[in-house]
């Protein structure tokens, strides 16, 4: 069975953006594979908490179909990241969905993944997307082949049907298999 993981940071992650998905998922029958910096309990900024399932540097990109990343202001902590970088670009090179959300396009951006590619961003991320190639797209969810970007919490329902339409075909073979 293929994995979708889903990364937030331990502390200040977007509360909506991280439950909303693992609520909407759960009810289609698929377990999100919980991420974070720190295998301790996460604190979202409007007061969730959570346990992450595992680290990011336990995560197996062959055993993955995609990866979320959750946004908030602790997210900054990822913007530097070169193991996510990686991560991201491994996934990129398969094409294998990366669906992003709020501040967190501007990991993509600074990993290099989105030159030429069409994203949103929460507007604070807007000038960094375009610095780092990206085609600035003023919408709620932007799909550009196998990137998935959307601006906001007010948006994560929204998000998290376009990547479950956007993965459905493979986790139909791969949940069958």
């Amino acid at each position: 069975m293929k994995k979708i993981y889903i990364l937030f940071a331990n502390k200040l992650f977007r509360d909506e953006e991280l439950k909303i998905p693992l609520d909407f998922f759960k009810k289609k029958g698929i377990d999100l594979i919980k991420v974070s910096d720190k295998k301790e309990k996460a604190t979202g900024k409007l007061g969730m908490e959570i346990f992450p399932d595992i680290t990011y540097n336990e995560i197996i990109e062959n055993e993955a179909i995609g990866i979320i990343l959750v946004g908030g202001p602790g997210t900054k902590v990822f913007f530097e990241n070169t193991v996510i970088h990686d991560i991201l670009h491994k996934f990129n090179n398969k094409k294998k969905i990366i669906a992003s959300i709020c501040i967190s396009p501007v990991i993509l951006a600074k990993a290099g993944i989105l030159k030429g590619k069409k994203a949103t961003v929460w507007i604070d991320g807007k000038e960094e997307l375009i610095k780092n190639g990206a085609i600035y797209i003023n919408q709620d969810v932007v799909v550009d082949n196998n990137i998935i970007t959307a601006n906001g919490p007010k948006v994560a329902l929204q998000f998290a049907e376009t990547v479950y339409e956007s993965i459905k075909s493979i986790i139909s073979l791969s949940y069958h298999q």
